[in-house]
């Protein structure tokens, strides 16, 4: 019998029907011993009678251990794929029992490929990858990602230290390293949807801005500004807000409340954002004052008789043309911190 190519890894937030929902997508494929599944969660939080089950498989493996978040639990993970292959669902996501003969032809047409991207379904859309999009979002859903197990550890895995959008760093670290990523429309999976990042959008795109700066700025003249992806992420919220209003035209009075309150929210968010950019703008403005400040100080030195003396006339203040007031610096300082009082 054939080794399994491919596992899927699941890392838990939180036990429910949804990890249930995903079992019984790949079920099928783990008693044919066609595919790998390994759960990471936390100890405790899977019953008894499940890990009984999930144990009388023997390509399934369950980890138990605290960790400090979803990414540090997909390493511990990824620890123990032993196929070629892997893929990210998350509990909920549904693998379709046809994929894994979409994914074996595609790396058949092309055994030299460092990955694979398909096309992912939602509950109301479908999601085809855009490589294209790389440099300024994730291209795809992780749900429809195969990459490689050994060339993922290599790159160093997941970044802990962002909390929302590291899925978006490790696949811009891994396409730069292994750029063969071959794109299918065909869909693969499902996505429940949901997840940290839906419910963070804001502290998400801050994230993937910092992401493409770090990594796309240097090839791409083209990526968008700050604003540009938060004010995406915003729209998104609105585009969502909107929806849902469409939904509940006839609602309680408690459901128009919270819809009050997210549209709030968003107008104070809005706010931040200006705030942000007002202190960045100060910021900006004192770092060229004190630099020149500094670039004033340090004077040429003069060789006197092989000995070293600084010419009197260089020093900073030394005559009423080269005095700089530092009455802006200080005044735009105070005005930043007034700023920054109006985040909390």
């Amino acid at each position: 019998m054939n080794e399994p190519k491919l596992t899927v890894i699941t890392a838990l937030l939180e036990f429910n029907q949804d990890l249930i929902d995903t079992f019984e997508s790949i079920r099928g494929l783990i008693s044919e011993n066609k595919i790998n599944w390994i759960i990471k969660y936390s100890q405790n939080q899977v019953p008894q009678e499940m890990l009984a089950i999930f144990n009388s498989y023997p390509n399934i493996i369950t980890v138990a251990e605290v960790d400090s978040g979803i990414y540090e639990a997909l390493n511990r993970a990824l620890e123990f794929v032993k196929t070629e292959y892997y893929i990210v669902l998350g509990a909920g996501d549904k693998f379709f029992q046809n994929s894994l003969d979409i994914l074996n032809l595609q790396i058949s047409k092309n055994p030299q490929a460092d990955g694979f991207i398909f096309s992912v379904a939602y509950p109301d859309i479908i999601k085809c990858p855009q490589l294209n999009h790389v440099n300024f979002r994730m291209p795809g859903n992780h749900q429809g990602i195969v990459l490689n197990t050994k060339k993922t550890i290599d790159i160093g895995k997941f970044d802990v230290n962002y909390k929302y959008a590291s899925d978006y760093d490790l696949f811009s670290r891994y396409i730069l390293a292994y750029p063969n990523i071959e794109s299918s429309n065909k869909e693969i999976s499902y996505f429940k949807n949901g997840g940290a990042s839906e419910n963070n959008l804001f502290e998400c795109a801050l994230e993937v801005y910092l992401i493409v700066h770090r990594h796309w700025k240097h090839t791409h003249s083209n990526i968008p500004d700050l604003h540009d992806i938060v004010i995406n992420g915003l729209n998104r919220i609105n585009s969502k807000m909107i929806e849902k209003q469409k939904i509940m035209t006839v609602t309680s009075d408690s459901v128009s409340t919270k819809m009050d309150t997210l549209i709030s929210n968003i107008e104070d968010v809005n706010k931040k954002i200006d705030v942000i950019y007002k202190a960045l703008d100060f910021a900006s403005r004192d770092y060229t004052e004190l630099k020149s400040l500094v670039d004033n100080m340090i004077k040429p030195q003069t060789a006197v008789n092989g000995n070293i003396s600084v010419k009197q006339e260089n020093k900073v203040f030394g005559s009423t043309n080269e005095n700089k007031d530092l009455s802006n610096v200080i005044s735009s300082k105070e005005a930043l911190k007034n700023i920054f009082k109006n985040l909390n």
